[in-house]
This record gives C-alpha cells, structure tokens and sequence, in this order.
C-alpha cells in the first residue's frame, strides 16, 4: 500500500506535505503542526465551506482568502495557523512552492489527450429542425378555439349517430402551432404567408424578454428591456425585516442587493424607498445622503448627484444612476447605529491552551460587532490594549504588567512578549516534570537503603543519634575508668 503523501501526489496539499518542514517553519503561532490535521482539515473540513475548495487543495488565492475568512469568522482558532500559513505560501511563494505549480501543470498537460489527424468520417445530416410536413395554414387567431365547431362534430359522428364526446375536444397540433402559440401576434399585412413555416421562422427572431437585462433589438442596437418592481416583492420585503429605526442593516442590504442586480430608474428607487420606509426614516435616509454628496463631491452641483425631483435620466445615463444610488446607499448606511454592549467585550478571558495571537484576534472581532470602535485606528487600539493585558492567563498577564509602559506600546511588542511566555510554558512544564521523576527516583533510593538495612539487623531507630568518644586500650566501657575492662568491673562487682 503507498503512503498517504502519494496518495495526495500531484496535489497542493501533496506540495505542502512534502515540503512539510518548510512549511512547518514559515510561521510560529505557539503550537505544535502535524500532517494529520492538515489532512483532515484540507479534505473534509474546508471543502464544506462552499467556496469551491477542492479535496486536494488549491493555489488559487481567491478560495483561499474565502476560506481564511470564514475560519476567522466562525472563530475555528484551531484550523487558523494551517490555513494562515498556506494564506502566506500562496501569496508570496517560495522557490519550492514554485517548482510544485510547474510540475502540476506538466502533469494537467499530460492528461490532456493529444488531438491525432485522422480519417474525416462523413456524419449523417441532423435531421431538420422544423420537420417536413405540409405547411399548415392557422387561422387569424393563433391558439385553437375554446369549443369545437358543429361542422367537426357532426363529420366525426358514427355509424349510429352518436358523437364521441373526446373526439373534437382533441386536436392534433402541429409542432409550428404551438411554437407560434408562444409568440405575439404576427403582423396584420402578410396575408396568407404570415401563417406559414416560412414566416414562423423569421418571426422566431424575437427579442427575450429578460427582467431588466440587456438585449440586441430588431436592427442589432444595444437596447434594455424595462421591467419594474412587483409590488408583491416589495411588500415580502418589509414584512420579512424588522423595521429600520430598528434595525437599518436588513433593508440597507436589501436595497444595495436590488440596485446591483436590476439597475432601477430614479422612480423605481422612490418606490422602493416609499414602501420600506416612513417618511421620517426617508427623511433621515436623504440628509446622511446629502452629506455624503457635500463630502465626495464637493464641486458638483447637489441637485445634478442627489435630485429631488425625476431629472428623466434615460437607461444610457448608466453612471447618473449609480452615483444617485450609490449616494442613498450611504446615506443608509450612515443611519446604522450600533448600541455598544460593552459586557461582551470585558466578559472574555483567555484560555490557557489559547494562542495569544488568536485571543486578541477574538477580542478584535468582539469590538466590531458589539461597539461602535474600530479596532484598526488608534481609539480602538487604546481600548483594546488594557483589555488584553488584563484578560490574559495569569502567567502572561503577570509578565505583561511586569511591562514598565506596557499599556503605551505597540500590539505588536505585547504579542511578542505574551507568546514567548506561551512557548516557554512548555518547557517550564517539562522540568518540572523532570524534577517530579528525579524526587520519586531519590525516594525509591531511601527506601531501598532502608529496606537493606532492615533486613541486615541494623536497628534504624538508633540512627541519627550522636555516638559518644571512643573508649581507650584499657578503659571500662561501663565505668569509663582506666585499667580495667567491662567483665572484670562486672566480676568485682
């Protein structure tokens, strides 16, 4: 059986582990990175985002910004380095990232059969489009009559007299009638020709009535077939949406959805602003609008970007109309004001399996969507900062307020020094480990030792009691007197 590098050869994610200490080794987020979860992250996780991500991986830096953006988004901090990294590689790629891009298109190239000459075989002639039946002359009115004539009904009698009842409700159509039965009416001065194949065909050069897309008109000019909001859509609209004093997002959505896709008029705009909103709310709309305009174009008249009135812009003033929109957009846009929900942001903490990087990143992301900062410019960095150094774990939080100045530096600084501690707390938990196993290695020593000596007779109570001096050539050991020994002092005794 191969091996599960071969089994991806030829592939991005083949590319990658096989370049996998390079690849390891383009970026530190304090993690350990090993081949079993970029497999299983590139060939069953991302391909479930549906952005078009293959088994296989791919170079295409468009999918892989999409899906770099939803993993950020949906908060998957454990699938973030591999993605980030790859992120990187494609965008700025290496010498062997560059060599693998070769060799997959040699191989695309291989697969691709090579086109041999060879004997031309005469193919059958289609058959006809229109088949070769007698033209059928249709009446003035194109689609069959409602009820049958007497006529038919009466030659389609029997023997007996009695009249099917299905017989002259049926008719056999041609398929020119009911191809004709689709189109309008032809013109009134062909006279018997109008009906036939022949004038079928060319009055089959129709133009296709598209909801507000372009088409070719009958003498090949550019022209816009013109088809206005259903009031049926526009009501669906704002029942299915909170209204905008509450909530401007959903309807501000939805109008910039319908001036991209049907590229309205002036008076299909009014419309669609008379039925989403109040006349308050239109109001407000128009004056964010009008300082939007003042602001971006300073020079031009206000009435000629922002008119008050149908100015009779024609489909061909493309451009009037999209300033027009783009400037009520914004002015809607403008409207959106968030309630900042502070206790979201303050309520998070740091794990302490969690990357500095990706705690910050969380904090980040919590300011967009529940204050009204920017974590971008400075206002928002001056927040976010204290935020950080008190919200860490407790190890990097100590060392951070160690920091002389820490709350005036930079992010950048910060996440250096947090992730330093990060890696180092590995390593710290290594050594104590070490020193663990080097205690209990001493301990079972002692017990040995004592153990020996229990089994030697020696009494361990004795142990550690200071021995007296020694006793002289001649000295009683019981009397401590000179010249004589302990039986002798005994034996007087």
């Amino acid at each position: 059986m191969g091996s599960t590098q071969s089994f991806y050869a030829g592939t991005p994610l083949g590319c990658m582990l096989d370049n996998w200490k390079a690849f390891r080794r383009q970026a530190d987020y304090g993690v350990v990175l090993n081949k079993d979860d970029l497999i299983k992250f590139c060939t069953i996780e991302w391909p479930t985002f549906g952005v078009g991500w293959p088994d296989g991986g791919t170079l295409k830096l468009n999918t892989v910004q999409a899906v770099h953006g939803i993993v950020t988004r949906d908060g998957h901090w454990d699938q973030y380095p591999y993605i980030d990294i790859w992120q990187d590689l494609v965008a700025n790629s290496p010498p062997w990232l560059q060599t693998c891009r070769q060799k997959m298109t040699q191989m695309l190239m291989a697969r691709v059969p090579i086109k041999r000459p060879s004997t031309p075989v005469k193919k059958p002639c289609p058959p006809p489009v229109i088949p070769q039946s007698p033209d059928y002359v249709l009446s003035s009115p194109l689609a069959p009559p409602l009820y049958p004539n007497l006529s038919d009904l009466e030659s389609s009698s029997g023997t007996n007299g009695e009249v099917s009842p299905l017989h002259g409700l049926i008719k056999k159509t041609s398929p020119h009638e009911i191809a004709i039965q689709t189109q309008p009416d032809p013109p009134t001065d062909g006279g018997v020709y109008q009906s036939t194949r022949g004038a079928l065909k060319l009055a089959g050069t129709h133009d296709v009535m598209m909801p507000l897309g372009e088409t070719i008109g009958q003498e090949g000019e550019r022209t816009v077939v013109y088809v206005p909001f259903t009031t049926s859509d526009l009501y669906n609209w704002k029942q299915q949406n909170p209204p905008f004093s509450e909530n401007p997002a959903p309807l501000t959505a939805i109008f910039e959805i319908s001036i991209t896709a049907h590229n309205p008029t002036w008076g299909d705009m009014q419309v669609v602003l008379t039925v989403l909103l109040t006349p308050d709310e239109r109001r407000m709309v128009l004056a964010k609008a009008l300082e939007w305009v003042t602001q971006t174009y300073p020079q031009d008249p206000v009435p000629t970007v922002l008119p008050g009135q149908d100015p009779g812009w024609t489909y061909k003033d493309e451009g009037l109309h999209q300033r027009y929109a783009t400037a009520i957009v914004q002015g809607m846009k403008r409207c959106i004001r968030k309630t900042p929900n502070w206790a979201k942001l303050y309520n998070i903490r740091q794990e302490r399996q969690e990357n500095p990087a990706a705690f910050y990143e969380w904090l980040c992301e919590t300011c967009r969507r529940y204050t009204d900062l920017n974590p971008e410019d400075q206002n928002g960095k001056r927040v976010l900062i204290p935020l950080f150094i008190g919200q860490s774990y407790d190890d990097i939080r100590r060392k951070l307020q160690k920091v002389e100045g820490a709350s005036g530096k930079n992010i950048e600084e910060l996440l250096e020094i947090a992730l330093k501690v990060y890696d180092r707390r590995d390593e710290e938990e290594r050594k104590k480990g070490a020193r663990a196993l080097a205690m209990a290695l001493r301990t079972g020593s002692k017990e040995d030792e004592k153990w020996r000596r229990r089994s030697e007779g020696v009494d361990l109570e004795d142990k550690g009691k200071p021995r007296g001096p020694c006793l002289g050539r001649n000295q009683c050991a019981l009397c401590r007197q000179e010249g004589h020994w302990k039986n002798e002092f005994l034996a007087a005794s």
